[in-house]
């Protein structure tokens, strides 16, 4: 039969009782907490708030034109909304939201017979069902914005006009500057 041993109270005992060397505390001991270092944080907020000021605009401007554009000139305007935008350059590219979708020479090849942008649509489409899934319940408004450039083709202005009404975006706005009033 065994000897049972005494119950003893607990404690830090874990193999004090074996005579090994290694569990035994020498010196300073180390903290149980690690400390954290702040510098490294701090790096990537200011990095953070670089990007949003530099993002930031205060004109309440809600067309992402890039200087390269040279829209057309109105007498009379009324402000955007928030809305897809649809960009023509005078690099030829077509953009939606800055995401190249196709390119204006593609546009105007007569061999193509079809005026669908096949992949504007798409992008359309995709957020449209976005909005409809994250504002349920309201009303689809279809509102698109198309910013092109004075010297593009209304060739391609007329496809991309179609391929925003196949996609349910009918409520078309463009993109104008208004004229420069001398002081």
């Amino acid at each position: 039969m065994q000897a049972h041993r005494p119950i003893r109270a607990p404690g830090a005992r874990l193999g004090s009782h074996v005579g090994l060397s290694w569990n035994r505390p020498r010196g300073r001991r180390k903290p149980l907490t690690a400390g954290l270092t702040l510098t490294p944080l701090i790096d990537v907020f200011v990095v953070i708030v670089l990007f949003l000021l530099i993002r930031f605009t205060a004109s309440g401007q809600c067309c992402p034109c890039s200087s390269g554009y040279e829209l057309p000139v109105a007498e009379r305007a009324e402000r955007l909304s928030r809305a897809p935008v649809v960009a023509v350059g005078r690099d030829g590219e077509v953009t939606l939201d800055g995401a190249e979708v196709a390119r204006v020479h593609e546009l105007l090849d007569d061999e193509i017979p079809d005026w669908k942008i096949y992949p504007l649509t798409e992008q359309l489409e995709v957020k449209r069902q976005s909005w409809m899934i994250v504002n349920p319940g309201q009303v689809f408004s279809g509102t698109v914005i198309i910013a092109a450039d004075r010297s593009t083709d209304f060739r391609a202005l007329k496809k991309i006009l179609y391929s925003c009404g196949l996609a349910g975006y009918a409520d078309v706005h463009l993109a104008v500057d208004l004229p420069r009033r001398e002081e």
